[in-house]
């Protein structure tokens, strides 16, 4: 993620459909701490266990 910013993106897009809105806030806060540089993108994963969500992928810009 660190590196996306230092390239200037500066948008981002997380998609909600069956979530509450516990987990919508809760998911929110933890992309907030991601940019921030509070956490990484791996704990973010582990936190939010996305490896094991359906619809959610890992890519690369390259």
């Amino acid at each position: 993620m660190q590196r996306l910013l230092e390239l200037g993106v500066q948008h981002f897009r997380i998609e909600f459909v069956n979530e509450t809105p516990e987990q919508v806030t809760q998911t929110i806060d933890y992309y907030q701490r991601l940019l921030q540089g509070k956490i990484s993108g791996t704990q973010l994963w582990r936190a939010l266990k996305l490896h094991s969500q359906l619809g959610v992928t890992r890519g690369t810009l390259r």
